[in-house]
């Protein structure tokens, strides 16, 4: 529930890392109202406050390190119109095919090690055992989500990589995850993922594709952008602890 403050309860993370988090949402043109923002968190219990802060205002972030948030991840919106042609295809180097339930647990096995530059493993207060299990547990909603495809690089007949693609209720293409096994880098799977997955959304009829991915972690940024990504918005997200 979202109240004045901009605060509200996040049920499947406080659920998923048993421990009470919410989310601050600042009121657009109006200063945060700490002192409510303080006392919705002890009235719940919040133990982990999130807080997304547009780049662009700097009144909000001074707001975040007055009240001690930490500074745990740039988060960088990337989009692609699909209505231009899109870069050429790179040479083949795997079978991309979609993903089915007997893939899952080497999917997980991947999924495991390959999202620590994240937020949650930034932060360093969750056990980074939970942050691996987070990581799997979202490719699995993936894989059981009707509106979202999993393309799945195989090398040598065995799972090297994948690339989960949402179709969005606006009508929008979302990459939610996209990893490469360790042992297979450097083979251009992931520029395959994304040119299959940017593929899909063209045949459903989309004309935008969009990606979230970290400021700190430029390898990922020039692949997107080799595929056509361009950068729409930058954020920098905080978390804040209390005792």
């Amino acid at each position: 529930m979202t109240v004045a403050c901009g605060c509200r309860l996040l049920e499947w993370d406080t659920h998923f890392f048993a421990r009470r988090i919410a989310r601050f949402a600042p009121t657009p043109n109006a200063a945060p109202d700490w002192p409510g923002i303080a006392t919705w968190c002890r009235k719940h219990a919040v133990e982990c406050l999130y807080f997304l802060c547009p780049a662009a205002d700097p009144a909000l972030a001074r707001f975040a390190g007055q009240h001690n948030f930490q500074l745990v991840d740039i988060r960088l919106t990337l989009e692609c119109q699909l209505n231009t042609p899109l870069p050429e295809k790179s040479p083949a180097q795997a079978r991309i095919r979609p993903a089915c339930p007997a893939d899952l647990t080497a999917l997980q096995a991947i999924a495991r090690t390959s999202h620590r530059n994240t937020r949650f493993f930034r932060d360093g207060t969750f056990p980074a055992a939970l942050c691996e299990k987070f990581y799997e547990t979202w490719i699995e909603i993936n894989m059981t989500d009707s509106a979202t495809t999993v393309w799945l690089a195989e090398v040598a007949n065995q799972p090297a990589g994948y690339c989960a693609a949402q179709r969005q209720a606006d009508g929008r293409g979302q990459i939610s995850l996209l990893a490469v096994d360790a042992a297979q880098r450097q083979l251009g799977l992931g520029r395959q993922l994304i040119q299959q997955a940017l593929t899909g959304f063209r045949e459903q009829g989309l004309t935008m594709a969009q990606v979230v991915t970290q400021g700190g972690c430029t390898g990922p940024q020039r692949l997107y952008q080799q595929c056509g990504f361009v950068t729409a918005d930058v954020g920098l997200w905080y978390h804040k602890w209390f005792a």
